[in-house]
């Protein structure tokens, strides 16, 4: 297979990935009754994800279609908006979103005091039946 051709199709499956999450996520904010259009195309994750979407299958276009000048114009924009929204969610909603999921399979307390509550507890050996803590 032509390399031309391998780049077409991860770009083409790239996109179908993408519209596909994003239609997730629209599906199950409406199926939860929390849908707002207008805010939830007004998230920089979404637009960047759309805009990734757009250069993606305008890269292989035609240069004379106007979505052909329009990927080539905004891949740097794509690009940028991209590694902007992978950047913000590993430094800052990664970790958040790990200690959520830690405490909803451990069973943990939520709200302001589960940090203190979790982290004054003492060990305490399973196998130690009088319940004494060491």
């Amino acid at each position: 297979m032509p390399r031309r051709g391998f780049e077409s199709i991860v770009r083409v499956a790239t996109a179908v990935a993408i519209v596909a999450a994003v239609a997730g996520q629209l599906q199950y904010l409406a199926d939860a009754g929390l849908l707002r259009t207008v805010n939830f195309f007004s998230f920089f994750t979404i637009q960047s994800n759309i805009l990734a979407c757009l250069v993606l299958l305008g890269l292989d276009t035609d240069v004379a279609l106007p979505l052909g000048r329009f990927a080539r114009a905004a891949r740097g924009a794509a690009t940028l908006a991209m590694a902007m929204t992978g950047i913000i969610y590993a430094v800052l909603l990664a970790p958040i979103a790990a200690d959520v999921s830690t405490q909803l399979e451990l069973g943990e307390p939520r709200g302001p005091r589960r940090r203190a509550d979790r982290d004054d507890r003492r060990l305490v050996d399973p196998t130690n039946r009088t319940g004494a803590s060491e």
